[in-house]
């Protein structure tokens, strides 16, 4: 599981800016409780009481996986000429595909916290802060032996 903290900011519980549709129905008053995922606004930029909205479940989501990290496809060609005694001919790719119910970011892999903001690195590990995505790379290769 994953807390995705910058879901959290996009209910926009400070107020000042456009939100999610999820928190439309946020709660207003102990009269109008809407759905009650996200609490109340704090109002033009007051941002001292977001913190208590914080710790709830709101924001964790499912992030369990299942990935093909690499898929080499390789060909080897014996003796092609007097000159070539062996050939190999290769294609590689790195990070293919990733399965997963978690809709938070790019790879739930890449979602941990640690902007180099004293946010805790390696310390916050399973808080989704839109790390950068791991990338996917392709190799195409030949191994020649003469």
């Amino acid at each position: 599981e994953l807390w995705m903290r910058h879901l959290y900011s996009t209910a926009n519980l400070d107020g000042v800016f456009n939100m999610v549709r999820r928190a439309k129905d946020r709660f207003r008053s102990p009269d109008n409780p809407g759905e009650g995922i996200f609490g109340t606004t704090v109002g033009g930029g007051n941002v001292t009481g977001i913190e208590r909205d914080w710790a709830n479940s709101n924001f964790v989501w499912d992030a369990s996986f299942f990935t093909i990290k690499n898929l080499t496809i390789g060909y080897n060609a014996g003796q092609m000429t007097k000159f070539v005694r062996q050939a190999r001919f290769y294609m590689s790719i790195q990070n293919l595909y990733t399965w997963t119910p978690y809709w938070g970011g790019s790879n739930p892999e890449s979602s941990m916290q640690g902007n180099g903001q004293g946010d805790g690195g390696n310390l916050s590990q399973g808080i989704d802060f839109l790390g950068y995505p791991i990338p996917r790379t392709f190799t195409i290769g030949a191994n020649i032996n003469f």
